[in-house]
């Protein structure tokens, strides 16, 4: 066990659920030693880190406390960051550098962007007392190499962060099988698969449908189906899944705020189809759900909000502490997360 610094994303209560619900879904013991709301300080197994990243959404960077070499490459010229975070503790890198025979450049400090910490050759991380050396950082280049996919539809499409998000919140694994039965052009599903996950997706727009094979087939991972159908009705094509990860129909595109009547068409519209999908969930899933639900605030100032609770309830199912949590919010649709699970 060692200890590790993890700098949180841009909501920092989601990051901290979602990398919770990662390690406690992989069986992974770790003790949470402190938080703030930019790190978390945990202890934990040494772990394929560069990897984990890659499966977050919502951690930006991992540190190493108390590691053996400030530089282990082969340069005698190198680049470095800091950051700090609660810290008044100094420390001389250049001085450390130079007892190594390597001429060091303090090149970023405070704040660095992911962007700027994948040029350097090296980056630490001080919290308090507690100087960590960053063993993984998230790479935005990897998420431009992925929307290079065939098909590309901005109003159709999750972002790849919260599409991670929402299927580690899933409590999805390596080898479960995840189910979207919104999959629209296959996002999560395409980040599940590159996490080994096996997906099934479920879509009623068969030209969307074959839209999303395309994607998936460019991805050129096995492990995935994907179905035409009515997500209303999936007991009658789906037997079983582990889990579901899905950002739904969220209502009409808007380019501004409804007024209150066409909230309230909204919100009727999205409960009559939220009704009869979590009956059906509730015959298939095994696991966990994490969807993402709209509201809506009108010309007039007033929220509009799904009965939500009701619906999932006469499901069958319960919310998970913790949740609902607010995500990034729209200028006319707004978001937030839930968690469900079946009722004991």
């Amino acid at each position: 066990m060692g200890k590790y610094i993890f700098v949180l994303g841009r909501n920092p209560e989601l990051s901290v659920l979602e990398l919770k619900s990662y390690l406690e879904a992989r069986n992974i013991a770790y003790d949470l030693l402190e938080a703030t709301k930019e790190i978390l300080l945990l202890q934990l197994p040494n772990l394929d880190f560069r990897k984990m990243i890659k499966d977050l959404g919502g951690i930006v960077k991992i540190g190493e406390v108390g590691f053996k070499n400030f530089y282990e490459g082969d340069k005698n010229k190198i680049l470095y960051g800091v950051n700090r975070y609660s810290s008044n503790l100094k420390i001389n890198f250049n001085e450390i550098f130079k007892a190594e025979g390597i001429k060091a450049y303090l090149k970023a400090k405070e704040n660095i962007n992911p962007s700027k910490s994948v040029k350097l050759d090296v980056e630490f991380l001080i919290y308090k007392n507690n100087v960590a050396k960053v063993v993984a950082v998230f790479n935005p280049k990897e998420y431009k190499e992925r929307d290079k996919r065939p098909y590309l539809d901005s109003l159709r499409v999750s972002s790849i962060r919260l599409s991670k998000i929402l299927i580690n919140l899933s409590g999805a694994k390596e080898g479960d099988l995840l189910l979207d039965p919104f999959c629209g052009v296959g996002t999560i599903l395409q980040e599940a698969l590159l996490m080994g996950i096996k997906v099934l997706g479920v879509d009623k727009d068969k030209i969307i449908i074959d839209k999303c094979k395309e994607n998936l087939r460019w991805l050129n991972k096995n492990g995935w189906e994907v179905i035409n159908a009515d997500s209303r009705y999936l007991s009658k094509y789906i037997k079983s899944v582990d889990n579901v990860a899905t950002e739904p129909y969220l209502g009409p595109f808007l380019n501004s705020p409804p007024n209150n009547e066409e909230a309230k068409r909204i919100i009727k519209l999205l409960e009559e189809l939220y009704s009869p999908l979590f009956n059906e969930l509730y015959k298939i899933v095994k696991g966990k759900v994490s969807i993402v639900i709209p509201w809506f605030r009108s010309t007039s100032g007033m929220e509009f909000r799904i009965d939500f609770k009701t619906i999932f309830k006469r499901a069958g199912f319960v919310a998970t502490s913790g949740y609902p949590i607010k995500y990034e919010e729209g200028s006319t649709i707004k978001r937030e997360i839930w968690v469900l699970k079946r009722k004991v």
